[in-house]
């Protein structure tokens, strides 16, 4: 027995023997076993893409899970893992190399709005190195004013960076898709319209009155506690609260 299409066969077959099925059947067989061959090759390097880069002393590449979506915290930043096989997964090559993280960052020029300009994808972007380095160079000529941004998915808004600031210092605790994407402009903020921008340094003192805020509230649990054990009065103690700064 035997399967032409297939390129199977049971039998050994002298060579003064072999007739047109038998070529056909051979062909079939390598010409499967070569796509086989391609298609395993192809799988291989997918994984070897999306696989992350763990740290040995470094707890902010432990595997999360949140709100039924793969996350992961690389560098103190939260990135968002796509389904396997996708384009934007298959161009991270985000990574350590040697004692130094790189990461791959796509870098959009846009105008008022937001209509890509250009774009640029630089695939080892030191993480100490300042946006001003990191730019793409010929971008922008010398004397002309220029704004860089980033979007903030989580609240819906775009944070302006300066231009001296670090690549780990602008992600620190962001929210990414696989990798960073940064914006940059040569047109006045101001003109961007029915969009909200907000500067790095107020992100800060948003998360420190965050932070305050939950400490506050710690603290007037334990303050109200101690008040109902150990004061006369039958009145309840005040409620208080502290509300985080919001723009």
């Amino acid at each position: 027995m035997s399967d032409v299409s297939s390129g199977t066969r049971d039998t050994y077959i002298k060579k003064n023997e072999i007739d047109q099925n038998d070529v056909q059947r051979d062909y079939n067989f390598l010409l499967k076993m070569n796509r086989n061959l391609e298609l395993s090759k192809r799988q291989k390097t997918e994984l070897k893409i999306l696989k992350p880069t763990h740290s040995n002393s470094n707890n902010n590449n432990n595997r999360k899970k949140l709100n039924n979506k793969q996350e992961i915290i690389l560098q103190n930043v939260r990135v968002k893992k796509l389904p396997f096989g996708m384009e934007r997964g298959r161009m991270n090559k985000s990574g350590r190399k040697q004692k130094n993280w790189f990461w791959t960052v796509e870098w959009l020029m846009v105008d008022n709005k937001m209509k890509v300009l250009q774009k640029y994808v630089r695939y080892k972007s030191l993480e100490s190195s300042t946006l001003d380095e990191l730019k793409p160079k010929d971008w922008i000529t010398e004397g002309v004013e220029y704004s860089i941004f980033f979007k903030d998915i989580e609240n819906n808004r775009f944070i302006t960076f300066p231009h001296d600031l670090s690549l780990s210092d602008a992600l620190a605790n962001r929210v990414v898709i696989e990798f960073p994407t940064l914006y940059i402009t040569t047109e006045n903020i101001s003109n961007f319209e029915d969009l909200k921008f907000v500067d790095y340094k107020d992100t800060l003192v948003d998360e420190s009155s965050s932070s305050d805020s939950d400490s506050d509230s710690d603290s007037s649990s334990d303050s109200d506690s101690s008040s109902d054990s150990d004061s006369d009065s039958d009145a309840p103690p005040e409620e208080s609260s502290s509300k985080p700064v919001t723009n």
